[in-house]
């Protein structure tokens, strides 16, 4: 959500969005990075028994390497975050 703009699930019902997280896919949007989505593959794994370890979130190519193009647009949207403010 932060680096987008919008949760991957959104509803008014408490109800209904539960259900959408437990059995929808996430849809990521064409303006993020391969290396950020595969990321966020990582951590929103739906089976907790599968999804990545503490130690494998940390040792992930997109926390320590983020590519140019993902920390300008990054610098690009804080900037337009602040201004909107």
């Amino acid at each position: 959500e932060l680096r987008v703009g919008k949760p991957p699930f959104f509803t008014n019902s408490i109800y209904k969005l539960i259900k959408m997280i437990v059995n929808d896919h996430v849809v990521y949007p064409d303006e993020i990075s391969p290396l950020m989505r595969s990321f966020l593959e990582i951590l929103l794994v739906k089976d907790p028994t599968k999804r990545a370890s503490w130690n494998e979130v940390r040792s992930h190519p997109w926390i320590h390497e983020p590519s140019k193009s993902c920390r300008a647009a990054d610098t690009r949207e804080n900037k337009e975050f602040v201004e909107e403010r």
